[in-house]
C-alpha cells in the first residue's frame, strides 16, 4: 500500500520533482494518506520547531533560515498537502484541514508539542493548530498571517466567482513568479521565482488543482482576529505590511 502510494504521490508532484531545494535531507512522510516532502534537522533533544509555508510556495523559503535555527533547535520544515513536493489531495483544502495535517505530522514523527513558525497560510495554519488543538503548540509566531488581515471586500470578490472560473483561472504560478521577481529582495526569492516558473505545467485545472485552489476560499473569508483572546501560548505576531513592528499576545 506505501509504495503504491509514494508512486501516486510522485506522478502527482512531478512538476517539482527536479527542484533542488538546497535543505539537505529531504523524505516522505505520510500522514491521513497523503504523504508530504518533509526536511528535519538539528538535535531531536532540543525544542521542537515547525516552519509552515504561505500559499503557493514550498518549504524552501525557510533554506537561508534552517542553520542558525539548527544549531540551537529540531526544525521541521514540509511542503503543505498540494504544495511543492508534497501530494496533492481530491478533497477541498481548508486551514482545518492543514492544520490537522501539521499535527498528524507531529504524530508521526513522535513529537508531542513544537513552536509554530508560520507566514501567510503558515500563520493561519500555525494559529488554527493552536485554537483547535491546545496542547500541541508550545509557542506561535505569525508573520502577516491568514486570519488577522481580513480583507471582506477580496472575501467578497472571491465569492462571485464561480467553480468554472476558478478551474479555468489565470497561471498563478507566473502571477505570483512574477511578483516575486520583481520584488529584488534577496537571492532566495529570486530562486523561488525561478521554481514558479519551472512548474508551470502543474495540474491545477484537475480535480486536484481544483482541491488546491480550495484553500483559497476558506482564507479569503477567513477572521480570527477575535480569536486572539483564546491564545493560551506565548505568540509573536508580526503583520506583513510593517514587519519592524512586533505584537505579543497570550500567556508569558
Amino acid at each position: 500500500m506505501i509504495p503504491a502510494l509514494l508512486a501516486l504521490t510522485t506522478a502527482l508532484t512531478a512538476g517539482y520533482g527536479d527542484v533542488d531545494y538546497g535543505m539537505g535531507d529531504e523524505r516522505d512522510v505520510v500522514v491521513g494518506g497523503l504523504a508530504l516532502r518533509v526536511h528535519e534537522g538539528g538535535p531531536k533533544d532540543a525544542p521542537t520547531v515547525v516552519l509552515l509555508h504561505p500559499f503557493g510556495l514550498t518549504m524552501k523559503i525557510w533554506r537561508d533560515t534552517l542553520p542558525a535555527l539548527e544549531r540551537e533547535f529540531h526544525v521541521i520544515a514540509y511542503d503543505a498537502p498540494g504544495h511543492g513536493k508534497s501530494a496533492r489531495p481530491h478533497h477541498p483544502l481548508t486551514l482545518a484541514r492543514l492544520a490537522r495535517a501539521c499535527t498528524g505530522l507531529l504524530d508521526e514523527l513522535g513529537v508531542k508539542d513544537a513552536i509554530l513558525v508560520g507566514n501567510s497560510m503558515g500563520g493561519g495554519t500555525a494559529l488554527t493548530v493552536a485554537l483547535d488543538q491546545p496542547g500541541r503548540a508550545r509557542a506561535l509566531v505569525l508573520v502577516d498571517a491568514v486570519g488577522l488581515d481580513f480583507k471582506p471586500w477580496f472575501g467578497a470578490a472571491w465569492r462571485m466567482l464561480s467553480p468554472s472560473d476558478v478551474s479555468t483561472s489565470p497561471d498563478w504560478a507566473w502571477l505570483l513568479a512574477m511578483d516575486l521577481a520583481t520584488s529584488k529582495e534577496s537571492p532566495l526569492v529570486q530562486d523561488l521565482a525561478a521554481d514558479l516558473l519551472a512548474v508551470r505545467g502543474d495540474p491545477l485545472r484537475t480535480a486536484t488543482g481544483r482541491a488546491f485552489w480550495s484553500i483559497v476560499a476558506d482564507m479569503v473569508v477567513c477572521d480570527r482576529t477575535d480569536d486572539l483572546a483564546r491564545v493560551q501560548v506565548p505568540a509573536l505576531v508580526v503583520p506583513g505590511a510593517r514587519p519592524g513592528l512586533g505584537m505579543r499576545v497570550g500567556v508569558a
